[in-house]
């Protein structure tokens, strides 16, 4: 039972940790405790809980797991359909 209780007590650190990325261009964002999004510059490093867009590098395992979740992708706008009237 002891190694049942250690995996749990493993999820919930891992849990608790905040997804840490680097931003490879500028991005408007908004953290946990703000009221509003502001400019991230591009090389910066941020602890991010929302969901990764393609332009966030993951630095720590939290943030892989993220990443693995939601996949992020970069949409090509003008391979889009286009409106019909």
């Amino acid at each position: 039972m002891p190694d049942v209780i250690e995996k749990s007590q493993a999820g919930e650190a891992q849990s608790r940790e905040c997804p840490r990325y680097e931003l490879t261009e500028q991005a408007y964002l908004r953290m946990e405790n703000d009221n509003f999004e502001r400019l991230h510059a591009e090389g910066e490093t941020i602890e991010f809980r929302g969901v990764p867009g393609y332009h966030m590098v993951p630095l720590n395992e939290a943030a892989k797991a993220m990443c693995a979740k939601h996949k992020p992708k970069q949409f090509d706008f003008n391979k889009l359909a286009p409106l019909t009237a």
